[in-house]
């Protein structure tokens, strides 16, 4: 029953649509950004917008991994204009401050959306079994098995400075 006692509530929620399995929550899109990437939580983004059938939603969530893709390349340009010499771990530390803050871009635009879902009695992963594999594997994962993950990206920046 709709009171007026809940419309300022219901007024941040776009109407909900529900999806036909379960979504993830909104805020592990700011955890799994850091731990898996932007660019790949901008894609699963775009995937639960399809399943809510949403097309702004998923291009805005395009956009946003377009922007996390091309984003931390914005600091090495700059320090090879200047001729500075690339502080790389300095770089990094740059990479996973610009995964929070993209990652917490796509949590205010996933969470209207799967609080929709949720008011029409859809249901959500829980959050421990999304985030307590990634940040296990974050650990467990040897620094050569990270090193080689990396490697592409690793390359690419040491070829454009």
């Amino acid at each position: 029953m709709f009171t007026d006692h809940h419309g300022p509530f219901l007024q941040r929620v776009p109407d909900g649509r529900l999806a036909p399995i379960r979504l993830i929550p909104a805020t592990a899109y700011i955890y799994l950004a850091l731990m898996v990437g932007i660019v790949p939580m901008a894609l699963v983004l775009v995937g639960t917008a399809i399943l809510l059938r949403r097309p702004l939603l998923a291009a805005s969530a395009l956009g946003v991994g377009f922007v996390g893709f091309l984003l931390p390349f914005l600091p090495l340009m700059v320090a090879s204009a200047l001729g500075e010499e690339t502080n790389f771990a300095l770089l990094f530390l740059t990479f996973r401050i610009l995964a929070v803050a993209l990652g917490f871009g796509l949590y205010k635009l996933a969470n209207p959306h799967i609080r929709g879902h949720l008011l029409q009695g859809g249901d959500q992963i829980p959050l421990l079994w999304l985030v307590g594999p990634a940040f296990l594997s974050f650990f467990v994962i040897s620094g050569t098995a990270r090193v080689w993950m990396e490697a592409p990206l690793i390359g690419l920046l040491v070829l454009l400075s």
